[in-house]
């Protein structure tokens, strides 16, 4: 084992290709791991292959293709990429990896890569923590590195959302966007979870807010009656609350007419942020008497992001041995 430190940046993952057949393969790999859809295994496998991987795949494709890159592909993938080539420039002591978490790269192809570093980094990069994202990342590296027989170091950073080098660089773009668009109002996005599997994470997420909040005040772009905090994605009425598209229906009648809308619990922009709002969320907004709705890019690989991030994995506190 040689001496070197690997550190590893995960994201959720994106289908290989727009074609339905990859865009169901996806489908299938991301929602078949038990801590996104709790369930009983012969329930969940049911439902992942006899219902929503056959009859949304062809839904899910046509987004995809809406912000499909025909030179870089996957948005997700190609930010997460340009993160870790620049991070590496600032961290030259560690060897920076990209994987996801399902599709490809694969967190296991990335583990066995390196298999001979005498320290691994494991960083999910979602600042919020969830079982259902951050939670089954790690669970999968450790249970990876067994199979694996690693005999190293093994470093995790299980959330980083109030973390004020993430906080300064998140409202350094959301500042951005106000001087620009000038909105009437901003709208901080996160994505949902059902109710009984959120455990502490809207909780984390309204403290992101309000840090974010501060920070604006702070720096005397914005007041604080002027934000608020929503959830995308839902599927049924039973996730937490207050709604994204809640909002998109309603403001537009409290004579709110542009909204920008940033989404803190992504640092790379994807489906999520880029169809979800940035098309269907500001279409809803205009449909209900809106002028416009700006999406506020992800941190994605701005200077401020790659200078907050490299400080992130520099400090020690930032990590949990396991």
């Amino acid at each position: 084992m040689n001496d070197s430190s690997a550190l590893i940046l995960i994201n959720l993952g994106s289908p290989k290709s727009t074609e339905v057949a990859d865009v169901r393969a996806y489908l299938r790999e991301f929602l078949s791991d038990p801590l996104v859809l709790e369930m009983p295994s012969p329930l969940r496998w049911l439902l992942v292959n006899g219902i929503i991987a056959p009859f949304r795949s062809p839904k899910s494709a046509e987004a995809y293709k809406k912000i499909w890159n025909a030179q870089t592909g996957s948005p997700l993938l190609n930010y997460t990429r340009l993160m870790a080539a620049k991070l590496a420039v600032e961290l030259p002591d560690l060897t920076v990896h990209v994987a996801m978490r399902y599709s490809e790269p694969s967190l296991r192809a990335i583990l066995e890569q390196v298999s001979s570093c005498r320290r691994l980094y494991i960083w999910p990069l979602y600042p919020q923590f969830a079982r259902s994202s951050t939670e089954t990342v790690l669970v999968e590296a450790r249970r990876v590195c067994r199979e694996l027989s690693y005999s190293g170091e093994i470093f995790e950073c299980r959330s980083f959302s109030e973390r004020p080098e993430f906080i300064r660089a998140v409202s350094s773009g959301v500042a951005r966007e106000i001087a620009t668009f000038r909105p009437d109002h901003v709208l901080l996005s996160y994505h949902g979870l059902p109710i009984r599997q959120a455990g502490n994470y809207r909780e984390e997420c309204l403290a992101t807010s309000r840090a974010i909040t501060d920070e604006l005040v702070r720096q005397n772009v914005w007041t604080e009656d002027k934000i608020s905090t929503g959830f995308q994605s839902r599927l049924t009425n039973r996730w937490i609350q207050p709604f994204s598209d809640y909002f998109y229906r309603t403001l537009p009648s409290q004579g709110i007419k542009r909204l920008l809308v940033a989404c803190p619990s992504f640092v790379a922009d994807c489906l999520e942020t880029l169809e979800e709002v940035a098309m269907r969320g500001r279409e809803q907004f205009i449909e209900h008497g809106g002028e416009d709705l700006r999406l506020v890019p992800c941190l994605n690989d701005s200077p401020e992001w790659i200078t907050a991030a490299a400080h992130i994995v520099r400090d020690t506190k930032s990590w949990q041995r396991i």
